[in-house]
């Protein structure tokens, strides 16, 4: 089950899940959706991106993921994207994603828009 995964990259970090982080994941297992609102430094991040990657390589291990951009991460700061693209790159090679994870910005020139389709990425922020 996913949820073991996710706990088990916790603790290769020395990290234990909060309990919503484990009711999102849950949720999510499930095919919820909803809100995560948890202070800053609580763990939001990794209460999606562990399910978000999971469910990626799921739909990629049946064969039908294409050159596409899979999820969509929105956030309103810059820096703020680097540090979720962050951790999202480590959990990603943690579970053994092979999509790309991939920052744009409105600063982002054309060829490299461009190029977002023409590959596998699990998570666009």
């Amino acid at each position: 089950m996913a949820i073991e995964r996710f706990d088990a990259f916790f603790k290769t970090r020395g990290w234990n899940s909060f309990p919503f982080q484990r009711r999102t994941w849950r949720a999510c297992a499930k095919g919820g959706s909803g809100l995560v609102n948890a202070p800053t430094g609580s763990g939001k991040t990794f209460s999606l991106v562990l399910p978000i990657l999971h469910q990626f390589q799921e739909y990629s291990s049946t064969g039908q993921a294409r050159k596409n951009v899979f999820a969509i991460w929105i956030t309103p700061i810059r820096a703020l994207a680097g540090e979720i693209a962050e951790s999202a790159r480590e959990a990603a090679e943690y579970l053994g994603v092979e999509g790309d994870i991939v920052v744009r910005t409105g600063d982002t020139p054309p060829g490299q828009r461009r190029r977002l389709f023409s590959r596998s990425t699990a998570l666009l922020i």
